[in-house]
């Protein structure tokens, strides 16, 4: 009885510890969504530093999701705008592997620039042409056991991306802006098990900005890129709440879909912005103001005004990291079993039943030996005969032996198998009567 519980308390124990060792890796790796929500952003908003310089700053602050983001823009000449800038993201991602899914914080640093001819016709207001560059480091994880002979090597690929975009900004009705532009995206990824390095090519943008009653602005906007589409949009209110500088309050959110192996994420969040010692370009029109026969804003440093509101777009805004999860299997190299001569046994019927340990002369070399026994080669002096042995502890026992003779005689064959082959001894038994 005490055996038996023994028995029992050894499995649970070998059960445990196998489960703790090992991982199962038949999880799905299908793209899984992250939620980065809920985000606080921070904007001061753009302002002139001189008569053609201006700067502006983004920041972002949640519990899965940080940015820092900062633009600069020079006004070369009234129609031919510049705006350059860079940001750093990290992100709390999770990512699926087939031993289960690893969640890690990201980073990315990228950096872009803009130029803007503007045209100022009754449909056509700019068209823009830019370019940006992005790193995300890659990180390292531990390899996962499956089992005693497959390891899965797990590795988040960082990537290393240029874009470039042209785009054209329309004016379909009245306080309305309409961009249209094609995309370009050549990413290259920092893998180590996967075949897909590269992933590049064309897409789309088109983004609607829309003023609406009281000094509320309507955003929104999708990109049609190659590792992922972005769909986002924000409502903001802006007014001059105090005699010191203009406010902003809004909300947002954002779905990143995620391709190729990227995952896909969701941000909202609100945000409030300030411009300190300074007017807001989205304030209410000067008295100078007027509406053209176009129905377009004019006077009032105007343009000053829509240089501003063009640099309250950052240079560079990127919605996720750029890293994927890759894996490979590895299977430990198979080593075929060896064994050693077994040599003759000697048993008395007196001895009888006896048991005999034959796993000590094989080796799997790693891999668990299953014994077998084959026919016997023959046989002499019996009359009854039962011999077995057990498959994975190799016990060779023999018993309800019944002589013919003064000995008996067996002649056998035991083999060792394991997944990467197998080897096998013949030997001799002898047993002696009374």
């Amino acid at each position: 009885m005490r055996f038996g519980k023994f028995l029992g308390s050894t499995f649970i124990i070998l059960g445990f510890v196998s489960s703790t060792l090992f991982a199962e890796c038949d999880h799905s790796t299908k793209n899984r969504n992250n939620d980065l929500s809920p985000i606080a952003r921070m904007t001061i908003t753009p302002r002139f530093c001189s008569d053609r310089l201006a700067i502006g700053f983004m920041g972002e602050l949640g519990d899965k999701q940080n940015r820092a983001n900062g633009t600069m823009g020079i006004m070369l000449d009234p129609s031919l705008l510049l705006k350059f800038g860079g940001e750093v993201l990290n992100q709390k991602l999770t990512y699926r592997f087939s031993s289960g899914h690893k969640t890690r914080w990201m980073k990315q640093y990228a950096a872009g620039g803009t130029f803007q001819f503007v045209i100022r016709s009754c449909w056509i207001e700019s068209v823009d042409v830019g370019g940006r560059w992005s790193r995300a480091p890659s990180r390292k994880l531990q390899d996962a056991l499956c089992d005693p002979y497959i390891t899965l090597k797990r590795h988040i690929a960082g990537s290393t991306g240029y874009g470039f975009n042209a785009g054209v900004t329309v004016l379909p009705w009245k306080g309305a802006r309409l961009n249209a532009g094609v995309l370009y995206d050549q990413i290259t990824y920092h893998v180590r098990h996967d075949r897909k390095k590269h992933d590049d090519g064309y897409g789309g943008l088109v983004c609607l900005e829309q003023n609406l009653t009281r000094g509320f602005l309507l955003n929104l906007k999708a990109e049609f890129r190659q590792p992922y589409n972005y769909y986002v949009g924000e409502i903001r209110w802006k007014s001059r709440l105090f005699s010191d500088g203009d406010c902003t309050l809004g909300a947002f959110g954002g779905y990143t879909q995620g391709h190729h192996k990227l995952p896909s994420s969701t941000t909202a969040g609100v945000e409030i912005g300030f411009d300190f010692g300074g007017h807001n370009y989205q304030t209410v029109p000067s008295p100078n103001s007027y509406y053209d026969s176009c129905g377009q804003l004019q006077g009032g440093c105007r343009q000053e005004m829509e240089f501003l509101a063009w640099l309250g777009q950052p240079a560079v805004y990127m919605p996720q990291v750029l890293a994927k999860a890759e894996e490979k299997f590895e299977e430990k190299p198979c080593v075929s079993p060896t064994s050693m001569t077994v040599g003759t046994r000697f048993f008395s019927i007196d001895d009888l039943p006896a048991v005999t340990q034959l796993a000590t002369l094989f080796d799997g070399h790693g891999f668990p030996l299953a014994f077998s026994l084959d026919e016997l080669e023959s046989t002499s002096g019996f009359s009854s005969l039962d011999m077995s042995i057990d498959a994975t502890t190799g016990a060779l026992s023999i018993k309800n032996v019944i002589l013919t003779e003064e000995v008996g005689i067996i002649e056998a064959r035991v083999k060792g198998t394991t997944r990467c082959g197998s080897t096998s001894q013949t030997f001799y038994i002898f047993i002696f009567g009374d």
